[in-house]
């Protein structure tokens, strides 16, 4: 499976939780191993969410990118005299 960045959600009324994945499905975390420490994956996901991929800043950057990709898009569908 391929995950995919900032899908990390808490399946409610468990301690589990389950990243989305690049193909839809679910992988589910019950509990994890950091440091050779096993904990519960609710407490981990908390605190280690850039491990998981999670990278605000590239998102920002990208949203960014396809925002300015559709304004140049709908621009380029306009009138050459402007709108009329």
């Amino acid at each position: 499976m391929v995950v995919t960045t900032s899908n990390v959600i808490k399946i409610p009324d468990t301690n589990k939780c389950a990243v989305i994945c690049g193909n839809r499905g679910l992988l589910v975390l019950d509990r994890i191993e950091i440091d050779g420490k096993q904990i519960e994956a609710v407490e981990a996901i908390r605190s280690v969410r850039q491990r998981l991929g999670l990278d605000l800043s590239s998102e920002i950057s990208d949203l960014w990118l396809k925002l300015e990709s559709i304004e140049d898009n709908l621009l380029s569908k306009l009138p050459k005299n402007g709108l009329t």
